[in-house]
């Protein structure tokens, strides 16, 4: 019996070894099974190809980093009334949810930007 009631814990420690050694940590693991729920989500509310909005709020001196990410796309922006901040839609035809992702994942590299 002692040695099933050490099973989990020798399985335990042989993930994290194996995550060590794959220069992956426990946060990327979850980042990344979060990343395949969001993919799901998409697949099953949007029929691909499809338009899709993104909405991101940023500093004014960021505005034109955000609208790079698509320069294509149809934008609504609007300044914050002391005009620090800025809300920016982007509207673009998306092939599928890794083309969604693939966008938020350069966005989330601007400085000081919200994904809405």
């Amino acid at each position: 019996q002692a040695n099933q009631l050490s099973t989990p814990f020798r399985i335990d420690n042989a993930i994290k070894e194996f995550l060590l050694l794959k220069i992956i940590d426990i946060n990327s693991f979850k980042k990344m099974n979060s990343i395949k729920s969001f993919k799901n989500t998409l697949d099953q509310e949007y029929n691909f190809p499809c338009e899709y909005s993104f909405k991101f709020i940023v500093k004014n001196d960021f505005k034109e980093d955000v609208i790079s990410l698509l320069p294509e796309a149809k934008k609504n922006i609007k300044i914050s009334k002391k005009g620090k901040y800025i809300s920016i839609t982007l509207s673009s035809i998306m092939k599928n949810a890794d083309e969604i992702v693939y966008i938020y994942d350069k966005a989330a590299k601007i400085n000081s930007i919200i994904s809405l």
